[in-house]
């Protein structure tokens, strides 16, 4: 076997670790995340409750008071993101962030980003997480565009060692999705 065959085969051995890894230590989370998005959807009631209240003949009647306090928190979102120079007193440094405000709100509005990372933010108040993916799609414009899509929490594997706020330290972040053989 030669030595780049070698390392492909050490460096798939690798990956497969990292995922079976991050599988078995994110498990108790994605567990408790179906939990969190059941209970906002109004799906309140324990399989046996439900069970012994129709036993009982008795209606199980739900008054959902998470999906307000959530929609309330995630309405509280601040959108405008505004980039501030390091040394606010030289003119150069706050035209140029003045000019990366604009084109990071341009490029936001050109693809429904403030949509996106608002549903991520949802995701971060209901799962303690949310994901946001940025990309350049070239299929309707031949320059490219890019867009930004809220991913599936349940899509992301990370690095099990990670322990910084916004998985700052992590040394991989992984996304595993099924997708269809045209795509």
């Amino acid at each position: 076997m030669e030595k780049k065959d070698t390392e492909k085969l050490d460096l798939i051995k690798t990956a497969t670790g990292n995922m079976k890894a991050a599988t078995d230590q994110q498990l108790a989370w994605r567990k408790e995340a179906e939990e969190c998005d059941s209970f906002v959807a109004g799906h309140q009631w324990d399989k046996e409750d439900m069970n012994r209240m129709k036993e009982m003949q008795k209606p199980a009647i739900t008054y959902n008071r998470i999906l307000p306090m959530v929609n309330a928190i995630v309405g509280t979102e601040i959108q405008k993101m505004i980039f501030v120079p390091r040394h606010p007193t030289n003119e150069e440094a706050a035209g140029a962030s003045d000019l990366a405000t604009e084109a990071y709100s341009w490029a936001l509005a050109q693809c429904s980003g403030e949509y996106e990372r608002t549903i991520a933010f949802r995701d971060m108040v209901i799962r303690g997480i949310g994901w946001v993916g940025t990309r350049m799609d070239y299929n309707d414009d031949i320059d490219g565009k890019l867009l930004l899509d809220r991913v599936d929490g349940m899509e992301m594997h990370y690095d099990p060692d990670a322990r910084k706020q916004n998985l700052e330290d992590a040394a991989w972040v992984a996304r595993s999705r099924i997708m269809k053989m045209s795509e």
